[in-house]
């Protein structure tokens, strides 16, 4: 299976994922969810083998989810591409 398709495939189980109760959405919401909106799949933006920096110590990081509130990731290193 090529990037572009596990891409699609990736997309399509996301989506299906937001239709179950288990997901971000209230029922209402559900009843209409189209499926997100997608930039068209490009070759441009596939990374590959990407050195990864380690950083000396763990960070927690806190990211806004369209919910609303946060979620702590830790941040472990750092990738870096021209």
């Amino acid at each position: 299976m090529d990037n572009q398709q596990k891409l699609l495939d990736f997309r399509k189980r996301k989506d299906e994922q937001f239709k179950t109760p288990d997901g971000p959405l209230t029922k209402e919401q559900r009843q209409i969810f189209q499926g997100l909106s997608y930039y068209p799949p490009s070759p441009k933006l596939v990374l590959h083998n990407l050195p990864i920096e380690s950083l000396e110590s763990e960070e927690t990081v806190e990211i806004q989810t369209s919910a609303g509130d946060t979620q702590s990731f830790k941040k472990i290193g750092r990738i870096g591409f021209q």
